[in-house]
């Protein structure tokens, strides 16, 4: 299966735990997918804005990348906003950083 969404990422395109990523990569990681913090895989948002609730653009410098899923996907109900707002993958690739101008024209 192959999804395309949204992924922030701190300055540098490095993730919270400091792993940094490069456009045009691919990622793996093995085992089973699990969301949180102490979780296992790649997080990504199939909407950009959904990305906003876990990255502060307003407190921190934040880059925000096209990427597309290609492994095994997983998705997680918010159960508070009743909606679907964040996946899960083991296979990512990142596609490309989006300009600052681009990000504000979508919204």
């Amino acid at each position: 299966m192959e999804l395309h969404g949204y992924k922030a990422f701190n300055k540098g395109l490095t993730n919270r735990y400091g792993k940094e990523f490069k456009v045009g990569e691919t990622y793996e990681i093995s085992g089973p997918l699990k969301f949180g913090n102490d979780g296992n895989g790649f997080h990504f948002c199939e909407r950009l804005e959904d990305t906003l609730r876990y990255f502060s653009a307003m407190e921190e410098e934040i880059e925000i990348a096209c990427v597309t899923a290609l492994g095994n996907i997983e998705e997680y109900e918010d159960n508070y906003y009743g909606y679907y707002d964040m996946y899960c993958t083991d296979i990512i690739r990142i596609d490309r950083v989006l300009e600052r101008d681009e990000i504000v024209s979508m919204f």
